[in-house]
This record gives C-alpha cells, sequence and structure tokens, in this order.
C-alpha cells in the first residue's frame, strides 16, 4: 500500500520515554489484544498509529474544518523483563489512547496511563521496550479544525 520505511527502535532508560511518546501519544490500542507470555516475560500490545503524518487524501473540505483519510498504521510495543502487569479499565469500552507513560523507580513500574480511565501497570526487572512498526493496513478518518485534530478510533478497510 506504501512504501514507507518501517521504523524499530529500542528504549532502555527512563530518558528515552518522550522518544516513545512521540509515536504512542493519542494513538489507539484494544484491551483484548494484549498478550503477555510468562515463559519469555515478554508483554506485547499491538496498536494502531492514526497520527503519523503519512499519506492523506482529503475527503471534506470546509470553511473552518477539513476531513482526511489516512492508511494506518500497525504497531507493536514489546515489553521485555515483565514480572506481572495489571490492568485497570475503569470505562470498559475495550479501545483507549495511550496518554503518557512513567516509571516508578522504587516499585520498578512502568504506568501507561490511557485516555478515558485505564492504566496499564507493569512490573519489570529492567527497562527494555521495543517499537516496531509492522505495517498499513485499513484507514481511518481525522477532522482537522484550527488549532485541533479529533478522530473517533473508528478503523476500516
Amino acid at each position: 500500500m506504501n512504501n514507507k520505511k518501517f521504523i524499530k527502535f529500542a528504549i532502555k532508560t527512563p530518558d528515552e520515554f518522550n522518544h516513545l511518546l512521540d509515536y504512542i501519544h493519542d494513538e489507539f490500542f484494544e484491551v483484548e489484544d494484549i498478550k503477555y507470555d510468562e515463559t519469555k516475560k515478554i508483554l506485547e500490545i499491538p496498536y494502531r498509529r492514526i497520527f503519523h503524518n503519512g499519506p492523506s487524501r482529503v475527503i471534506r473540505n470546509w470553511i473552518i474544518f477539513k476531513t482526511i483519510e489516512v492508511d494506518v498504521l500497525r504497531c507493536l510495543l514489546k515489553i521485555r523483563n515483565v514480572e506481572r502487569y495489571e490492568i485497570t479499565d475503569k470505562a470498559h469500552i475495550g479501545a483507549y489512547s495511550f496518554n503518557d507513560l512513567k516509571y516508578d523507580k522504587e516499585s520498578k513500574q512502568l504506568i501507561f496511563e490511557c485516555c478515558e480511565p485505564c492504566e496499564i501497570r507493569v512490573k519489570i526487572s529492567a527497562i527494555n521496550i521495543e517499537y516496531e512498526e509492522l505495517e498499513y493496513r485499513s484507514k481511518a478518518k481525522i477532522t482537522q479544525g484550527f488549532p485541533w485534530d479529533s478522530n473517533n478510533s473508528r478503523i476500516y478497510d
């Protein structure tokens, strides 16, 4: 669909979290898609990037806003050295967007704060988070105005 070279990188320190947040903030995942391999101690969070500044097509252009269609970039976060994890899903809606990532040095926990009330706490022995872009698949719509962007998280083919 697109011949863009896909990006892959690893985060090893809390100082690198802002770099990772550039790639996950406001992007959507499904709670039911999260997988934990207890033997390998790897937690996988597949998610989709809609706000990736990739190819887009204008669908509707109004005076104060426009709607564009973008190709959805499928991505994967792999968190290694996981001892356990917990998801606090207060909204029970299934689809959430990442908002922030924090690290509690004392408890050795990664804390992913999400929009609508949802939190993923991951107890780790060492920081090792891999980000990988997998493929372009499906489409999404973004409404842009001045100075905002919005998306309802719906994906279609």
